[in-house]
């Protein structure tokens, strides 16, 4: 038992473990500092696992039909007449709530026209509205100009904000905040002002920004000039009014690039069903890293000596190839990241594996780099603590 805990547990097993971390931690310093590096760069600091996750499930399962949530697409209308008319369709199928994703510019628009639609607005018993906001001061680290329909003035009682600066640089979504302060005052994001408006609870909600759920969910669909035929769809539910097609506001995310009236729809439904999916803390992920980094040192350390001590001519050849080890490290990796994937689906907790994954793949370089080291230094410099190296080989 002892000369198995020894050989489990060797010192040996850690420093390799710490060596693989080392190579990839100069890889990245190399790719950080080098101006022609910037597309990996960008490239590593834009990956999440939480986007691998997603993806198997949209491959992997149907989509549910969302019994919270629908989707008005007014992509092909502008005219505010044709707008008005529409809104009046909506109150008539007595939806729990109306939320428009589309700011109406104060400088489109004739008075008479413009009246019209604020009537059929103002005739909605349970409305939101979106803003933007702008002009960001650094000073002040707020934005200091809200853009907002021509018919919001005051306070933000029936409006929230819908930036999305990830979207800014071509980063991807996978978050969405719950409020930020603008200009001293705290105000609410325009998914938790849906959400509130919906289940009154939620109201007044403070707390970090939230990753987005994104659980296979369909949302049904309706067209603007469609809405007297599917009412059953409005009914008692939220309707989310919005762009389904507009190329401008559509953005990446963990499931491709979707329209920003569905991230809306995702955020609001996150919020309503408390689907509370979490990064793990650092402390645990680097602890998780070295675990999994050193159960790799381990087991590709005794698969070489199993290997060695084999005399038929398949071990002589595995031994001797780099691909059959790359093969099953290569096996290793996809059943950590399905792990990964398991342990995100039962409790929500997703772990950041990619720089982990990366050192698992540079386990045998750091082997080898280790094992040349030790031999030098025992056999051209001898230095007897080296020889007592599990790598050491007597020449």
């Amino acid at each position: 038992m002892l000369k198995l805990l020894h050989k489990i547990f060797n010192i040996e097993h850690l420093i390799i473990t710490l060596l693989a971390i080392a190579f990839v931690a100069v890889v990245l310093l190399v790719a950080v500092n080098i101006s022609f590096f910037n597309p990996f760069k960008r490239a590593i600091q834009n990956f999440s696992m939480v986007d691998v996750c997603y993806q198997v499930e949209q491959a992997s399962q149907p989509a549910d039909t969302s019994r919270l949530i629908t989707i008005v697409d007014i992509s092909d209308v502008t005219d505010r007449q044709k707008i008005a008319l529409m809104v009046d369709s909506i109150r008539a199928a007595a939806p729990a709530v109306v939320a428009f994703d589309v700011i109406f510019d104060p400088t489109i628009g004739t008075d008479s026209v413009n009246m019209q639609l604020l009537e059929s607005l103002s005739a909605l018993p349970n409305s939101r509205y979106a803003f933007m906001m702008k002009e960001w001061d650094a000073e002040q680290h707020s934005y200091t100009v809200p853009y907002r329909s021509f018919f919001l003035f005051d306070e933000f009682e029936l409006d929230g904000y819908v930036n999305t600066p990830e979207s800014a640089d071509g980063s991807t979504l996978r978050t969405f905040s719950v409020n930020r302060v603008f200009l001293g005052d705290t105000i609410e994001s325009f998914p938790l002002k849906i959400a509130s408006a919906y289940e009154p609870r939620l109201a007044g909600m403070r707390g970090d920004d939230r990753l987005i759920d994104f659980t296979p969910t369909h949302f049904p669909e309706v067209q603007w000039n469609e809405i007297g035929s599917h009412t059953d769809l409005l009914r008692d539910r939220i309707v989310i009014v919005g762009a389904l097609h507009d190329l401008v506001d559509n953005h990446f995310t963990a499931i491709g690039r979707i329209a920003g009236v569905k991230i809306v729809a995702q955020s609001v439904q996150t919020l309503l069903e408390n689907r509370h999916v979490r990064h793990a803390s650092g402390f645990v992920s680097v602890l998780v890293a070295l675990l999994i980094i050193y159960l790799t040192q381990l087991w590709q350390h005794s698969l070489v000596g199993f290997m060695k001590r084999r005399q038929g001519t398949f071990w002589i050849f595995a031994c001797s190839s780099t691909t059959f080890t790359s093969l099953l490290t290569f096996v290793w990796v996809c059943l950590l990241t399905f792990l990964n994937f398991v342990v995100f689906r039962i409790y929500g907790l997703s772990f950041d594996l990619l720089l982990t994954l990366a050192s698992v793949a540079m386990v045998g370089e750091a082997r080898g780099f280790y094992s040349a080291l030790v031999n030098v230094l025992a056999t051209k410099r001898g230095i007897g603590l080296f020889r007592k190296s599990i790598y050491y080989t007597p020449a």
